[in-house]
């Protein structure tokens, strides 16, 4: 890693996973995030937390800390994670004057709209759920969704949500396993790295679809992955995607359904970078470029992990010691709001179970440090820890 190499600026709601990746590879990242905390602190060689609100970043407060910190000048590219899902004009001004690695504005908007999304599956023949872009006449079994949403945070029982500051459409709720692909795509053709099982947050009356964590290596039938499969290739070739993407089904039996396509690197990736010999934030910038990789698995092991949210407001005691896999963890003296992401617990396993099994007791373990009202107070302001999301 030279000292004087322009870095890259790593951007996303959680640029932690990014950052690190990109660490491991000699590469020098500027992160900036909605945390700032003390993973992505190390992993940078500056780091800075961008206010945010239900809209996500402040654009002027974005946009000047890349000019600060990452100059157009002195800049290797823009990597991004999510954040701009809902705000290709915000990623189209953070990439003026730089190189974008990942999908470009008008690819992040077309997958993110839904109108234009599921007219896309619907001409491709992929099963999808009901939608609707007006309220049911019965709400009962609906969900609502805003567009451009990300995290599961934004989704609602339809009975309970009355309005929403941001469009909104309406999908029929469905059973089923959550699972999500994670490919590589070239602008054409794409390689499947994985696929994970995904689950919510249920016990949160507030957000139940809220991301709860993943475990790599869903097992899938063989059928439903080969046509999973085959819906990541025609839509890779159908919206040109490049770099690392994701795939959010639901699956159940022999069938599934698809929910929406991430084009950006997400949560899931860093499940697999432990399984391959190659660097992913490399892979990621490989792809972005035109090339496809590919890949040497190293690894049978399974990898998991799972958000720890604050069960109340917290102030971060500088002598808490921290459980074994934790990561995203949030500045000593730093205030987390209740119910906002506190960190991110890990764990590996010889199967799937296993990792899922050993990342929620590490959860819970988490979870006890905080249970005694001594370890915190009400803050004055609300920020948060962070999470791969």
């Amino acid at each position: 890693m030279r000292a004087d190499s322009p870095p890259f600026l790593v951007v996303a709601t959680a640029a932690r996973g990014l950052a690190q990746s990109a660490h491991k590879a000699g590469r020098r990242v500027v992160a900036l995030d909605r945390f700032g905390d003390v993973d992505a602190r190390a992993a940078a060689v500056a780091c800075r937390a961008i206010p945010a609100d239900a809209h996500g970043f402040d654009a002027e407060t974005l946009l000047g800390a890349a000019e600060a910190l990452c100059p157009r000048g002195r800049c290797a590219g823009v990597v991004y994670g999510s954040g701009f899902e809902h705000r290709p004009e915000l990623l189209r001004a953070l990439a003026a004057g730089r190189r974008l690695y990942g999908n470009s504005p008008e690819t992040v908007q077309r997958a993110k709209d839904p109108a234009a999304f599921f007219a896309l599956l619907r001409r491709l023949r992929i099963p999808h759920p009901e939608i609707s872009f007006a309220p049911p006449a019965d709400r009962r079994g609906w969900l609502v969704k805003q567009a451009g949403g990300a995290g599961g945070e934004h989704v609602q029982p339809a009975a309970r949500r009355a309005h929403a500051d941001r469009p909104v459409y309406y999908q029929r709720a469905c059973a089923g396993r959550g699972v999500s692909l994670l490919f590589l795509a070239d602008g054409a053709r794409c390689r499947i790295i994985g696929c994970s099982e995904t689950w919510t947050c249920t016990d949160d009356a507030q957000a139940p679809y809220r991301y709860g964590g993943a475990v790599s290596d869903a097992e899938l039938p063989a059928p439903v992955r080969e046509r999973l499969y085959a819906a990541a290739r025609m839509l890779t070739a159908a919206l040109g995607l490049r770099g690392l993407n994701g795939l959010d089904a639901l699956v159940r039996d022999d069938a599934f359904v698809v929910l929406e396509i991430n084009p950006r690197p997400g949560a899931t990736f860093e499940l697999y970078e432990p399984k391959y010999a190659e660097n992913f934030f490399e892979l990621h910038l490989r792809a972005s470029s035109g090339e496809l990789p590919a890949l040497t698995p190293v690894s049978p092991l399974a990898h998991a992990h799972a958000v720890v949210y604050a069960p109340r407001a917290l102030v971060i005691d500088a002598g808490i010691e921290w459980p074994e896999g934790c990561s995203d963890l949030p500045l000593p003296g730093s205030t987390v709001a209740a119910a906002a992401p506190l960190c991110m617990v890990h764990a590996a396993g010889r199967t799937a179970a296993e990792a899922r099994r050993l990342v929620l007791e590490r959860r819970a373990r988490v979870q006890t440090l905080f249970t005694a009202p001594s370890r915190g107070r009400a803050p004055r302001r609300a920020s948060g820890g962070g999470g791969a999301r």
